[in-house]
């Protein structure tokens, strides 16, 4: 079974007997990550564009490049 972060365990509580909580992945480097973000991101707009949601706001998602200091706050 995974280890489960402290933080996350604390927001989604005790898991039921036998249930693993699949973790995001680990990379070596930036560009490692980048890559899969990415291929992600394209993903996440086909899912979209399968079930409609390709008009306005609808069709809007995300990413974030955590390690560009720009797209920090």
């Amino acid at each position: 079974m995974s280890t489960v972060p402290p933080a996350l365990a604390a927001a989604v509580g005790p898991l039921p007997e036998g249930v693993v909580l699949p973790l995001p992945p680990t990379f070596d480097s930036v560009e490692e990550e980048r890559r899969y973000r990415k291929e992600q991101l394209a993903a996440g707009f086909r899912i979209f564009g399968r079930f409609g949601f390709s008009e306005g706001v609808a069709g809007h998602i995300t990413g974030v490049e955590e390690h560009r200091n720009e797209n920090r706050r």
